[in-house]
């Protein structure tokens, strides 16, 4: 199989990462491990989702399994850089069973 890196980051094997579109903007389903390398394959994804103009992410941390410090500071990085661009992320689940802001969870 030759290297194709638009789909290497499907292919992870400690995280899956699934994009819903919806009629405003998009959730990001994460299922596994974040931590530094799959936290980086995160910030790919979304950084082509924002290049692609979404404004609106959700980011659905339910089925994370675990998360060490460099997975906070890869969704800490994302944040920013969905901010930078004027978008919104909204998170599911950061420890907590409803909606939050990753400011009000990692202050």
């Amino acid at each position: 199989m030759s290297y194709q890196p638009d789909t290497e980051w499907k292919m992870d094997p400690v995280l899956e990462i699934s994009v819903e579109v919806e009629d405003v903007g998009v959730t990001v389903h994460l299922t596994g491990i974040l931590n530094r390398q799959t936290g980086c394959n995160v910030r790919s994804v979304v950084k082509e989702l924002v290049d692609d103009d979404t404004q609106y992410i959700t980011m659905d941390l339910v089925q994370l399994d675990g998360m060490d410090a460099a997975g906070v500071a890869a969704l800490a990085a994302i944040q920013r850089d969905v901010r930078s661009k004027g978008g919104l992320v909204t998170w599911l689940d950061l420890g907590r069973s409803n909606e939050m802001s990753l400011d009000q969870g990692m202050t």
